[in-house]
């Protein structure tokens, strides 16, 4: 007499909202990863190693500069060493004191020298060594010169905060419904939505504050204009004749 196949309507209901809400899930996860991806990617553009040209180019000015640097600081006390000088002796002789190099030291007597030091000394065996070095290292599979660098840095943050936006307009309608589905925000969303809402706070704030000093400033009875500019230096019937 009753049809055992049949479902009544209260239950396909049921499984038509837990189908629909499967179905949300299942979207806001793909975007959920689909950020985590973008992310990813990210990082790893920040730190793709530029060509091996770029290196040794970098290289060499970094050098250069540490070598120009240590010229510029301990120059002078190398120079002064090398061209000797006369001390004066009690009896009012002067006694020759003979240019010397040994135990000189940029940092003093038998201090070990540092990195920037040995590029300061020897700069270019210094630069022949470090592009052994570079170019004896097997390159990397992806290279990004530091122009290309950023630019694809640039474009993998508009990708993500398109994946930010889309995700944040699918929590707030997800949101809207009747019953409200709930689901977290991205991080990056909750966080630039907490500092939109403090600078909000601040900015009532600061209204609220200035407020009774406006209405104070308002409601002060105005002066004449006469007070305020001074007495009338005019004449109405044309300059005065001289006495």
């Amino acid at each position: 007499m009753f049809g055992t196949n049949k479902k009544l309507p209260e239950i396909t209901a049921i499984e038509v909202q837990r189908d629909a809400m499967n179905r949300l899930a299942s979207s806001e996860q793909a975007l959920r990863s689909q950020h985590t991806a973008a992310l990813h990617a990210k990082n790893a553009i920040a730190i793709t190693p530029a060509p091996k040209t770029e290196q040794v180019a970098a290289m060499r000015r970094l050098v250069d500069e540490l070598a120009a640097r240590f010229t510029a600081e301990h120059g002078f006390s190398l120079t002064r060493r090398l061209s000797g000088s006369l001390e004066m002796q009690p009896d009012g002789t002067y006694r020759e004191i003979h240019p010397e190099i040994a135990g000189w030291s940029p940092r003093g007597f038998n201090d070990e020298l540092r990195f920037n030091e040995i590029c300061g000394l020897i700069p270019e065996p210094v630069k022949a060594g470090l592009e052994q070095i570079i170019r004896s290292h097997p390159a990397a599979a992806n290279e990004l010169s530091s122009t290309k660098r950023l630019a694809a840095m640039a474009e993998a943050e508009i990708y993500i905060r398109q994946i930010e936006d889309t995700h944040a307009r699918f929590v707030d309608e997800a949101g809207a419904l009747t019953p409200p589905i709930v689901i977290a925000h991205l991080q990056p969303v909750r966080a630039r939505r907490e500092q939109e809402a403090v600078i909000r706070q601040r900015e009532e704030r600061a209204r609220e504050l200035r407020a009774p000093l406006e209405q104070a400033v308002n409601s002060r009875p105005r002066q004449p204009s006469s007070l305020i500019n001074g007495p009338s230096t005019s004449f109405p019937e044309g300059r005065p004749e001289k006495l």
